[in-house]
């Protein structure tokens, strides 16, 4: 048996490994158990003789057949284990998300099977996690670690009615994410209704959430359905949540209490049925604070609160917008190695909206070639000025800065997997791994 399919619980001793695996490690422990078992009863039974050839002989013999019945049963266990650790190894190496190649401490191989085992179960907890993000929310890219975390959020409040309050920067994807919870709940063949607070004139806001009577004001010809009625049975988003008027706010309050509303210009309640998401980009807290948001409310409406994370702080996404923008534009589009890493150096603080227009606005500008960083905005170009930067250097350093330029742009494509982004770089892996630690690269930085 290899060492790769024994690994070891050995120590390091001059650069070699005593390799014991779990199939050998058990029989011996339950075998030794079992000697002393048959050990200690002779000896409470006034039997034991060490010098006895007939004590060893039975000794030895309980020995072996404990060893062999042990190891037997922990084959029968360890064998499908194992083939089943080698097949979801084989299947991380040959997508992106995982590697079995030592990297750096994070990356370093299995010490023994129970950590082997483990990491392949955490391999099948990462791609159903993956299969589970984009089939629940198909209209939200992003696999790192952060937007993980939001999927899983999503899907908790999702099989709820509970009130949620998605918090974020501008052009994050709060409304994808209402989206996303409203399809994913008991809810799902109800309405979707979506109010922009910070879109309606403050003397218009009552009348659109709650409606109106004919009558009730210069204009009212007829009456009219507010958003809350037409929700009914299912979700009302009410997005800039933190932009609504104070005295509309506390006649939301008592609708999110009392399920019921009161067009204006009426008397007569109405009940509804409707589940709430709101969303702002507002510090709610610091709202309530200086008095432009109610506090009653503000705790009304955070039962359940998902914060999306800004762009910057999710890097190795882009890939994925950029994959998710050529799909949508039906063709290919190449970027260069220098302008994906000014899309990676920019801190984008219009968040994935500004990515959009950016790359909408590149690929205008490329044509049917390549992007090229003189397509991309005057902010990226301040961001990573590389080639004033190149000018500056000797021949070695302009040669070192477009070697790592390459690796990292590999180690970008292959989401931090060595084996494919040597291959994407035609070289030998351990050539890889030389460069990778010659040119102080943080591979950490490209995994998902």
């Amino acid at each position: 048996m290899s060492e790769h399919h024994m690994p070891s619980f050995g120590l390091p001793f001059r650069n070699a490994r005593v390799v014991l695996s779990l199939r050998f490690l058990v029989p011996v422990i339950f075998s030794g158990f079992s000697l002393l078992s048959f050990l200690l009863a002779l000896l409470l039974a006034g039997y034991y003789d060490p010098s006895s050839w007939a004590m060893r002989f039975w000794g030895l013999a309980v020995w072996t057949i404990s060893f062999g019945l042990a190891y037997a049963i922990m084959h029968m266990m360890v064998r499908p284990i194992e083939d089943f650790a080698s097949r979801i190894e084989e299947i991380k190496e040959k997508e992106s998300p995982g590697e079995r190649v030592p990297t750096a401490q994070q990356n370093a191989p299995p010490r023994n099977e129970l950590e082997r085992f483990t990491q392949a179960l955490d391999g099948v907890t990462d791609m159903l996690t993956r299969v589970e993000s984009k089939t629940h929310f198909p209209d939200m890219v992003g696999e790192s670690r952060a937007m993980r975390a939001v999927f899983s959020q999503l899907l908790v409040v999702a099989g709820s009615d509970t009130t949620a309050l998605i918090l974020g920067e501008s052009g994050t994807g709060k409304e994808l994410a209402a989206q996303g919870i409203h399809a994913n709940s008991p809810r799902k063949h109800g309405p979707l209704v979506k109010v922009n607070c910070a879109a309606i004139p403050d003397t218009l806001v009552e009348s659109e959430l709650f409606g109106h009577e004919k009558g009730a004001f210069t204009g009212a010809t007829t009456a009219k359905q507010g958003k809350f009625q037409q929700a009914s049975g299912g979700t009302i988003f009410l997005d800039e949540i933190g932009d609504m008027p104070l005295e509309t706010q506390a006649k939301l309050l008592r609708v999110l209490q009392d399920r019921e509303v009161i067009p204006v210009g009426g008397s007569k309640p109405i009940r509804v049925d409707v589940r709430v998401i709101a969303a702002t980009n507002k510090d709610l807290p610091q709202e309530v604070r200086d008095k432009r948001f109610r506090e009653d409310l503000y705790f009304r409406i955070n039962v359940f609160p998902v914060e999306l994370p800004p762009l910057r702080d999710r890097l190795e996404d882009i890939p994925l917008f950029i994959d998710w923008f050529a799909q949508r534009a039906d063709r290919e589009i190449k970027i260069t190695n220098q302008a994906r890493q000014m899309l990676l150096a920019h801190s984008w603080p219009g968040n994935v909206r500004e990515l959009i227009h950016c790359l909408e606005r590149a690929t205008l500008l490329a044509g049917k070639g390549e992007i090229l960083p003189a397509h991309l905005p005057p902010p990226l170009k301040r961001a990573l000025p590389v080639m004033e930067h190149q000018q500056s250097l000797n021949l070695n350093d302009r040669l070192k800065e477009i070697e790592k330029t390459l690796v990292e742009d590999a180690l970008q494509r292959s989401h931090g997997v060595q084996v494919r982004a040597a291959e994407l770089l035609g070289i030998q892996v351990r050539s890889l791994w030389h460069r990778v630690k010659k040119l102080e690269i943080d591979v950490s930085r490209f995994k998902q």
